[in-house]
């Protein structure tokens, strides 16, 4: 990708051609408050070296449902009869 393009399509851990090389990866997700969550693609090729980052943010916490001024379903009773496991 160029640094002046406005955005970038990366892709990796596929077999090398064209002068790409390939890479394992993985990703580590960290939530770090009530309303910040970060997502980070990891190479494992390069020791943990991280290759892509994102934030996720919300301005306001609460449940989508109320949101949307819908009143949450209460979950299912045990139905089953039987004698529950301790």
């Amino acid at each position: 990708c160029m640094d002046s393009a406005p955005w970038c399509a990366f892709q990796s851990g596929f077999a090398p051609k064209g002068g790409h090389t390939a890479d394992f990866t993985y990703s580590r997700i960290t939530v770090h408050n009530d309303s910040t969550l970060e997502w980070e693609q990891m190479s494992a090729l390069d020791q943990g070296a991280v290759i892509d980052r994102f934030f996720i943010e919300t301005p306001s916490h609460g449940s989508f449902l109320a949101r949307a001024g819908r009143v949450p379903v209460p979950a299912p009773a045990d139905v089953s009869g039987g004698t529950p496991r301790r």
